[in-house]
Parts: structure tokens; sequence; C-alpha cells
């Protein structure tokens, strides 16, 4: 267990009321120093938990702590695996992504009980972490959906389909509670709503039964640019590129390059990078304030904007990731 008091005065943690940039350089690389911290998430697949991990191992890699991280390729009971072999080596602290509100609930309260802090990235489970850090999804589903709205009254239409993650996943449950309003609102009529398990291949089968039922369909409301660009390709072979449209959450280069070629229409850009320094800098507090693991427990968001063919190369947030 840790010393609440070990870096600050008295019990509060922290910093010293006053003191010099190097002595507070100095508790700060003194806190994190040789610290196991251990980053699983669903799966190293994706752009952005790419893109994570490699600013947490130079964050941490510059603060001296040993980082690792796991790729479970989006088998959940694998990265169960993965975290129940790090609580069980001791780590100081865990990074997770959840993929599903309540399947690491065990994992998150033994690590805790075990004096392991553990920090939650863009997917939220039923058992709080020590810190959470992500986009809001409720809030980009909403704008996503009302310019989804705009765009399908202009054309005349009203039938439109949802293409989630897992559905038990928080990101898809806070995008319902986002989009499923505006379009009941705005006198949308939701022909479709089933889940991809974010796999661009399910994605790709699911849309192109949906077109072939719907062929008047105003367009797709999806969750990650990785199974938008599997509904983008239904479009595609259906030959409605031009008539059927793909909003999605998140914006990373791939799916910049399906903006510029026509086949994806409008995105919820959020900043993916600011996720991982929000965490890291999550992850220094934790360790030099020293509040025993579940004791306490922050969350927090990042911005985001809608980008299309008009702002895309502009935008903050939009087309993270290596080309």
């Amino acid at each position: 267990m840790r010393d609440a008091g070990a870096a600050g005065d008295g019990n509060s943690g922290g910093l010293p009321t006053v003191v010099d940039g190097a002595k507070a350089r100095s508790l700060v690389h003194g806190s994190v120093k040789g610290k196991k911290i251990a980053y699983i998430p669903m799966t190293l697949q994706f752009e952005l938990t790419k893109l994570w991990g490699e600013q947490f191992r130079a964050i941490f890699g510059t603060l001296g702590a040993e980082y690792s991280q796991e790729d479970a390729k989006n088998d959940v009971d694998a990265q169960i695996r993965m975290i129940d072999s790090r609580i069980d080596d001791g780590v100081d602290m865990l990074i997770i992504q959840n993929p599903d509100v309540g399947v690491l609930s065990q994992q998150v309260r033994r690590a805790q009980e075990k004096g392991i802090y553990v920090i939650s990235v863009n997917v939220q489970g039923n058992q709080s972490s020590d810190a959470y850090v992500g986009a809001d999804y409720t809030a980009m589903a909403k704008d996503l959906a009302g310019r989804m709205a705009d765009d399908c009254t202009a054309a005349g239409k009203k039938k439109v389909a949802v293409v989630s993650g897992f559905a038990t996943d928080s990101n898809s449950i806070d995008a319902d509670k986002g989009w499923l309003p505006v379009f009941a609102a705005r006198g949308l009529q939701v022909v479709s709503e089933q889940q991809s398990n974010y796999d661009s291949t399910k994605a790709n089968q699911i849309a192109t039964a949906v077109l072939q039922q719907h062929p008047d369909l105003c367009g797709f409301a999806v969750i990650f640019d990785v199974t938008s660009l599997g509904v983008a390709k239904a479009i595609e072979s259906a030959g409605a590129q031009s008539k059927v449209g793909v909003y999605n959450l998140d914006a990373s280069s791939v799916w910049c390059d399906a903006l510029a070629d026509g086949r994806v229409t409008v995105g919820a850009a959020y900043n993916a990078s600011g996720i991982a320094v929000a965490a890291a800098y999550a992850a220094q507090e934790l360790f030099l304030v020293g509040n025993p693991p579940g004791s306490r427990r922050v969350m927090g968001y990042v911005p985001h904007v809608l980008v299309d063919k008009k702002n895309y190369t502009t935008a903050p947030g939009a087309c993270y990731g290596a080309k």
C-alpha cells in the first residue's frame, strides 16, 4: 500500500506548498521511476490503441517506469487472462480498455485490493477505476445525428441504420443515448440496430443486408472508423456511394483517406492523442499523491469536432495515426 503523504506535506500528498522547479521535477520522476505499468487494451490493431501505446511508451520511458503492453486481439478471454497475470505479477498500475461495462469489474476490484492503480481509457466499466479518460460518446453521437438529420431532410429521406460495437460496451450504450433521441425528434426512422463487435467484415455484412432491405436508406450511424470502412465497402458494392451516407465516431488517418475518396461522409473527431496524454498525467498524479488504489476515482472527457471534406485537413484531432 502506498504512503499518501510521501511526496507532499503531512498527509495531503502531491507537491509541498512551496517548491522549486528542480525539486518538483525530482518528486514527479521519483514517484514514477521503477514503477511497473502495463497497458492491456482490447487490441493493439486499431490506429487508436496503437497510438496510445506509442505515447505511453515514450512518456513512461522518459519518467523511468517499466512499461509493457499486450495485444488481446479483441479476444475478451485473452484480455482477462493477461490482466489477471499482471495482477498476480504485482504491477503498480494497469491501463485498460473495457470491452463490456461489466466484464472487467472483478479484475478492477482485485487489482485495487492488491494495491494496484487502474486507469480506463475511452471505454468505461461499471466498476470505477482510479481514473477514466475518454471521448464523450453521448455528446458526439448527438452532434453527429443532428448533422445526419440535416442531410437526410435535405435529401428527402427518413430511413437510417445504426451499426454499434458490442452493444454492452459503454461506447455503444452512450452513443445510443445521443443519436436515438435526435433521430426520433427529427422524424427519422431507425430501420436497423445491429452490433459489429468492431469487426469490419461483420459491419460489411450488416450493411449489405440492410441496403438490400432498404434501398431508400439515407445513411448509417456507425461507431469507430474500422467499422465505418466495412459499411462504406458495402455501399460501394451496392452502387449507392453517392446516395447513402456514412456518419461515424472517430477519424483516423485511414478514415480521412476514405473521406477524401468519398467513401464516408462525416466523422466526429476527438482528441485521440489527448486521451493518452491525459491518462499518462493521471498516472503521474496517482503515483505522486499516493492515495490508496480505489480510494479516489476521477474521470474526464476530451473535446471533439465534426469533420467532413471541408475541414478534415485542419480540424484538431482528425486524421491521427501513421499513413
